[in-house]
């Protein structure tokens, strides 16, 4: 970012006035004055009775049947890219690591055998 500065003095704005995005996201509109002629107060508002409404069990719809044909490959106008090639590294990295380990493990079971024999020798 070539253009970008971090030391550069920033616009600075004051208190009352909102930052440049929040005045353009959320614009302020004037609340209408209240009437000062007469009090406001509020009417007491009595809860109405709640009763409660019979559970019915939604009606089950069967799918709607639908009729599809098979489209032809070489007509549609998206192109489709072919199929990957296979993955033969991959097959070749499983193959050696599977050879060392059978042939580490080869060669423990001799290592191991021939101190045995040794150590019953003796």
């Amino acid at each position: 970012m070539t253009g970008y500065d971090p030391k550069r003095p920033r616009l600075v704005t004051g208190d009352d006035e909102p930052a440049p995005v929040e005045a353009m996201l959320e614009p302020e509109v004037p609340e209408p004055p209240a009437p000062t002629d007469a009090p406001v107060e509020p009417a007491p508002v009595e809860p109405a009775p709640v009763e409660p409404a019979p559970v019915e069990p939604a009606p089950v719809e069967p799918a709607p049947e639908r009729h599809l044909r098979p489209v032809p490959a070489g007509s549609s106008d998206v192109p489709v890219a072919g199929r990957p090639a296979e993955p033969t590294a991959n097959r070749a990295v499983v193959a050696v690591v599977a050879t060392v380990a059978g042939a580490a493990a080869l060669l423990a079971l001799i290592v191991l055998l021939r101190r045995r024999r040794r150590s019953s020798s003796d």
